[in-house]
């Protein structure tokens, strides 16, 4: 049970730190964007 618990976390924590990595890159490009135009 604890094994699935942990095993469950990391992904979760995978999945959100994915998920932030993506939201710096768009904001970075959009900022990028913005400057060009």
């Amino acid at each position: 049970m604890y094994g699935f618990f942990k095993r469950r976390s990391h992904e979760v924590s995978q999945a959100v730190g994915g998920r932030l990595l993506l939201c710096t890159y768009i904001t970075i490009l959009v900022s990028k964007n913005q400057a060009i135009f």
